[in-house]
């Protein structure tokens, strides 16, 4: 990334769907010194990171309105995931300013139009932003001893002009905008906790949504605070 250290666990960490955990697929030796101290103390005898997540800390502080049935919620989840790993598989592969879509057998047409329909999006802010550097779904430990948790970011971009974007991914026709405002806050402390990246702008995406892309507000101090601690 241009000489751009994340300082993101990535490489080294995956996220296991049945279990709801991440665990550790490389020693904890293997990682950067900074990185091994955030994770002193939280990786148990199988690898697993007993950090606090940040879908917990959210949750915490906004509970569901309304709680699906646990075979909804895995079906929710399995879908978004594939949505994910195409979109990912889009970036990896982007040979030009455009990004394709690489459909890559999936069957489930939900699946398929979400993806298609992100790209379609990304595609027109690579045109308005003039985004030269596309990373996704990269996980972090925040930088702060006093305030660990772990999670996985959606996109980040970087300009041209070197400003740098985060956008958040979202498909669900009903909006809980305080909790993605919350999200997005998140996932912002992660990038900048952990590198020298200062975000210019944070975007909802949402192609089930009127409006397809806004900007994400700040929260307050107090919102901030309650997730935190």
């Amino acid at each position: 990334m241009k000489g751009i250290n994340l300082n993101d666990l990535t490489s080294g960490v995956t996220f296991d769907q049945n279990t709801k955990q991440y665990r550790l697929t490389q020693a904890v030796s293997k990682f950067t010194a900074n990185q091994q101290s955030l994770l002193a103390g939280w990786v148990d005898d199988n690898n697993v990171v007993q950090l606090p997540q940040l879908s917990a800390l959210l949750t915490k502080v906004y509970p569901y309105l309304n709680s699906p049935a646990s075979n909804v919620i895995d079906l929710i989840i399995g879908r978004n995931q594939r949505i994910n790993d195409l979109i990912l598989l889009s970036l990896q592969r982007r040979k030009s300013e455009k990004l394709v879509f690489y459909p890559e057998g999936e069957k489930d047409a939900f699946v398929l139009e979400m993806t298609r329909a992100f790209i379609n999006l990304l595609n027109k802010l690579i045109y308005k932003y003039e985004l030269t550097v596309l990373e996704g779904f990269k996980t972090f430990v925040n930088n702060d001893i006093h305030h660990p948790f772990i999670g996985t970011i959606d996109i980040i971009a970087q300009s041209k002009t070197n400003q740098w974007y985060l956008f958040l991914l979202k498909t669900s026709k009903t909006s809980y905008l305080a909790r993605d405002y919350a999200q997005g806050f998140l996932q912002k402390t992660l990038v900048e906790s952990n590198s020298k990246i200062k975000l210019k702008n944070s975007f909802l995406l949402n192609p089930r949504q009127e409006q397809v892309w806004f900007p994400i507000l700040e929260i307050s101090q107090s919102i901030q605070f309650a997730l935190l601690n």
